[in-house]
């Protein structure tokens, strides 16, 4: 008798355990019957994304890149937004409140419209720049909308460090790859998960970085990867100012480059 006893325990508990399962496997198989009566961007719907264009010309060859991307990702019906920081008149100067409240770490007291530009940042999941290259950097326009929407508290945070710390980390810097492991590990950053696309055109040959050097990975190594942004991928466009190497046929290849990059998106 107490081996039937024990063995009918046993059935219903092995019971129980498979009702709970089943419900578990079902309610996060199959929505509620409630989420359909939510609109369709309360849930699932991924953020929309972001182009940040820096050109003060749409004719340019940053304006053909510009109108193969949105083409591109319109034929997808991925929803982006484009902050064309010229057209928008963005000021890059930074004020003498921020430059105060940056170097005491205060609470900010942010302007309405950069943390307008923080909140569509922070929304998007995919960040998109296009821009020329001027003096192997970012334009001043780009560089100065950096230095005021990326800020401390938004992109990233600090940390307290000791003597022990900076001594241990620059001994590692040393080592070769750590110092491109520690450009994510400097910070706290507030900005993973976050994908982004660099389309960037030169008036020069792509020879010009090894003798002037590599300055202009300023935005993805020094700003992007200290914000925790990782998946970046980077297409460059080369002799713009040389008409006997910038054909059309030269313009047409890249921008199918552009096009395939954009496709992989959808």
């Amino acid at each position: 008798m107490a081996f039937f006893a024990i063995l009918n325990e046993a059935l219903s508990v092995s019971a129980l355990f498979i009702l709970h399962s089943s419900f578990f496997v079902l309610h996060f198989t199959f929505p509620s019957p409630l989420s359909y009566l939510l609109p369709p961007t309360a849930y699932h719907l991924p953020p929309p994304m972001l182009i940040i264009y820096c050109h003060p010309s749409h004719e340019s060859h940053n304006g053909k890149i510009l109108k193969k991307v949105t083409r591109t990702l319109g034929c997808h019906d991925i929803e982006f937004e484009v902050l064309d920081l010229y057209e928008m008149n963005f000021d890059p100067c930074l004020t003498e409140e921020e430059y105060g409240q940056m170097v005491n770490r205060s609470e900010k007291k942010i302007d309405p419209q950069i943390k307008k530009l923080q909140e569509k940042i922070a929304g998007a999941n995919t960040l998109i720049f296009i821009y020329p290259t001027y003096w192997y950097s970012m334009p001043a326009r780009l560089k100065g909308f950096m230095d005021r929407i990326f800020t401390s508290r938004f992109a990233y945070r600090f940390f307290p460090v000791n003597r022990f710390m900076l001594f241990g980390a620059w001994t590692l810097s040393w080592i070769p790859g750590i110092r491109y492991l520690l450009q994510t590990r400097s910070v706290i950053p507030l900005l993973k998960g976050k994908k982004t696309l660099i389309f960037r055109t030169y008036g020069g040959p792509a020879l010009g970085k090894r003798i002037f050097g590599n300055t202009q990975k300023v935005l993805e190594n020094n700003i992007l990867r200290f914000c925790g942004i990782t998946d970046i991928t980077v297409h460059e466009l080369f002799n713009t100012d040389k008409k006997n190497i910038y054909t059309q046929e030269y313009e047409d290849s890249y921008l199918k480059k552009v096009e395939k990059i954009c496709n992989r998106l959808k």
